[in-house]
């Protein structure tokens, strides 16, 4: 015990009863001070006068730090991925404090370096991420053979969520603010950030539920240089190009989250409501701004789920409906000019475009708890109504193959191509699939598991398709064997649906005139439409859905506190989607066929360390893909031959790394490092010229699709936090704590391009167009 005063420092201890006794004459500002072994400090200011007061001690704050491992295979071990990984909201405050951080350090711990994520919450599927305060694990890659999905070699993310203590209580603060990330290319280029988070917690008396309600508001501003290269001719007409365009995006959403928790019933109930507008969309690299977009996208999601644990069987479903709204509107109506490899500009070929789309999924799951005989029973339904209305650009876009012939244009010379649209743009599309799926573990013991499945997958305009799945894992002598195989179904999405109702013979009808110059007889740039071919798109007779063959197989081994492991993929992907451009009575017409396909085999070598509260995790991933088509609006450099189109895969690197450490401090200090690192991924290399007349650009001059390798990127970040508690803060026996952040991107400044030039012979062949930001630094503090 100690009375501490102005220039006055006085200490004794209790008796065994607490009785203690302190003689010093009464001067100002005066505490007293309490300390006991396992409780924490208690300070009281003493007013004159004061004759008692009660003296409460709250234990002491305690820190445990848990290594797990496994000593034997059975259990979980055998059931997992090698490459899945599960990590609490304990492990993800370190990061950030927004839920879109937490999945991107996810992913990276579980190595997953490339390719696209499917993201559920709950066992549901989403568009939409919960807040931060709703999150209570992340799991990545937990089981890629379950017939209760249909992900494949995609990345599979599931979200689990988790009400809150039966208090009220407010969250303030989730200040974040972003400072450097200066564009490589533009060095005196800025980019900021900010954003801002709260949530309020709360129940209901009488009941068991609780809530909690959140608000986020971001705002980003990046400043793009614009690369554009234009001719002589043009710039001393007055034209002059701009160095930079400012791309805005800003982003208000708020949520409402109830759960209800009452013996083996669990039940959460949530609404989502999203606001994003964004300026200049697409301006840099070639674009010039007067090219850009202003977009304006509204969402909503209500989302019911439902878990309930009888003696035997757990039933797990739930409903999900999403609505959104998007609306494009070009930064100009004049005619669009375009020289590929030199610039983008005028007006884009939609003067406005809104899109609306309401979504929803059902889901009812039951199954087993009891390992040896465990089986899972199911069924998904979900339906689309998406519609769409384009409002073309009356003055049309003008396509130049170089700047020779854009100057020739000019002097009016018929060198370039102009692509006009007309008609009524409402398109509207409606479907439904369902997938009723049963799983069921055929063997299992403590060294051996043997898993089957099957999913019936059925779309709109399609038939049935059979979905069967195997996976086995054993345990011998330490080492951990797993393999599996699946087929999986893919849904043609409605966006293809869309444009081909889009554009059919009663809505748009686009029409191509070769031979055109930029000035008529009065000097001007003309708006009618002279003769030329129409195109209409057309589906294939026999269009069929795409479908994934997957078969995976590891070898995983664990010493001590290191793990090791080895994981071979092989994919086939068959009938996917791509367009031809073939001629038709008086025009073209696009077909949208599923004759392509894709394979692909994936090396996944990892080596983890986990022990003394600190983790590390090396991941190396080799890829080898090979495909022909670039998705489903894709056209071959040569329309009738498509054999000339089997080459690499675009975008996707052979050689990929990725590094994680997590090193806890003395302090409550909290250091990650990540570091990712991908080679360099093939790009398609383009002349820019027009041989077939058909408007595409798409030869390659006798050049391999893909052929071109683009730069490497690295990004090292480190992530420092710190929770503190705050002295003399109680509220209902709990600590009022702030948490502080800080997170420092790409801190080796790389140059990490996005894009070059890919027009062979132009100005920006093989030049960097567009890159990720350079050194950034963001921080961030919570008060709850």
């Amino acid at each position: 015990m100690s009375i501490r005063c102005a220039g006055l420092d006085e200490s004794t201890k209790s008796d065994a009863q607490g009785r203690f006794v302190l003689r010093v004459a009464w001067p100002k500002d005066c505490s007293l001070l309490v300390k006991h072994p396992g409780f924490a400090l208690f300070e009281q200011r003493m007013d004159y006068g004061t004759l008692s007061f009660q003296v409460h001690l709250d234990l002491a704050e305690i820190r445990h730090s848990i290594d797990v491992s496994a000593e034997d295979s059975s259990g979980t071990l055998l059931e997992r991925s090698i490459n899945a990984v599960s990590l609490t909201e304990t492990d993800l405050r370190a990061i950030s404090n927004n839920t879109e951080d937490w999945v991107r350090y996810a992913k990276l711990v579980a190595g997953a370096t490339f390719g696209s994520d499917t993201i559920y919450v709950d066992g549901m599927p989403t568009n939409t991420l919960p807040p931060a305060a709703t999150v209570a694990q992340i799991t990545v890659n937990a089981d890629p053979f379950s017939a209760e999905y249909s992900d494949g070699d995609s990345t599979h993310i599931d979200v689990v969520t988790k009400g809150s203590d039966r208090t009220f209580g407010l969250s303030m603060g989730g200040l974040s603010l972003g400072a450097g990330g200066h564009n490589p290319l533009g060095p005196g280029l800025r980019s900021e950030s900010r954003s801002g988070q709260g949530s309020l917690t709360g129940f209901i008396p009488h009941l068991p539920i609780t809530f909690i309600a959140s608000l986020n508001l971001s705002q980003k501003l990046d400043e793009q240089p614009v690369l554009a290269v234009l001719p002589p001719s043009m710039e001393l007409g007055g034209l002059l190009i701009p160095s930079k365009g400012s791309v805005g995006n800003r982003n208000l959403s708020g949520s409402l989250d109830s759960f209800y928790v009452h013996k083996n019933w669990r039940a959460h109930v949530s609404y989502y409501d999203s606001d994003i507008s964004g300026s200049n969309q697409g301006v840099g690299g070639i674009v010039l701004p007067e090219a850009g977009v202003a977009s304006r996208i509204g969402s909503h999601e209500l989302r019911s789920t439902v878990n309930a644990e009888g003696e035997n069987i757990v039933y797990r479903g739930g409903i999900v409906v999403s609505e959104r709204r998007t609306n494009l509107d070009a930064n100009s109506v004049v005619a669009g000019m375009s020289v590929p490899g030199a610039f983008l500009d005028g007006g884009s070929p939609l003067t406005s475009s809104e899109s609306s789309g309401t979504h929803w999924t059902l889901k009812s799951v039951f199954q087993t708890s009891s390992a040896p005989s465990a089986w899972t029973l199911g069924l998904t339904v979900s339906g689309e109504n998406d519609s769409r209305l384009d409002v073309p650009n009356a003055a049309g876009s003008f396509t130049f193959s170089n700047l020779q012939a854009y100057s020739e244009a000019l002097a009016g010379v018929g060198t370039g191509t102009w692509t006009i649209t007309r008609g009524t743009g409402f398109t509207s599309y409606s479907g439904v699939t369902t997938a009723p799926f049963v799983q069921k573990t055929i063997l299992y013991s403590r060294h051996f598991l043997l898993r089957g499945g099957i999913r019936a997958d059925y779309q709109s305009g399609f038939a049935v398709m059979p979905s069967p799945r195997m996976s086995a894992a054993a345990d011998w002598h330490g080492f951990i064997f797993r393999a599996g195989a699946g087929l999986f179904a893919r849904d043609v999405t409605s966006n293809v649906f869309l444009k081909a109702i889009d554009n059919g013979p009663a809505h748009l009808q686009q029409t191509i005139v070769t031979g055109v110059s930029l000035v008529d007889d009065d000097g001007s740039v003309g708006v009618s439409i002279p003769a030329g071919g129409v195109i209409h798109t057309q589906l294939a007779a026999d269009l069929a859905r795409p479908r994934e063959l997957m078969e995976k197989a590891s070898i995983e081994r664990r010493v001590g506190e290191f793990s090791g492991g080895t994981e071979y993929t092989w994919t086939h992907d068959r009938h996917l989607l791509a367009s031809q451009r073939l001629p038709d009575a008086g025009g073209w017409v696009d077909l949208l066929d599923s004759n392509r396909s894709g394979d692909k085999q994936r090396l996944h070598s990892q080596l983890r360390y986990i022990g003394h509260g600190q983790s590390f995790a090396i991941h190396y991933e080799w890829v080898r893909s090979r495909d022909d088509t670039s998705g489903p609006f894709s056209f071959p450099a040569v329309q009738d031959d498509v054999r000339a189109e089997w080459a690499r895969s675009a975008g996707i690197a052979s050689h990929n790394l990725a590094l994680t450490g997590n090193l806890k401090l003395p302090g409550g200090i909290s250091l990650i490092a990540t570091d990712a690192w991908r080679g360099s991924a093939p790009y398609n290399i383009t002349t820019g010229l027009d041989p077939e007349q058909d408007g595409l650009y798409t030869d390659r001059g006798g050049r391999a699709r893909n052929s071109g390798n683009g730069p490497a990127y690295n990004s090292l970040s480190l992530y420092g936090y710190r929770r503190v508690p705050i002295p003399g803060f109680v509220r209902k026996g709990k600590r009022i704590y702030l948490d502080l952040g800080i997170h420092v991107d790409n801190i080796l400044g790389n140059k990490d391009y996005t894009s070059v030039g890919s027009v062979a012979g132009s100005p920006t062949f093989r030049q960097p167009l567009t890159a990720l930001p350079g050194r950034a630094v963001r921080f961030w503090v919570n008060l709850e």
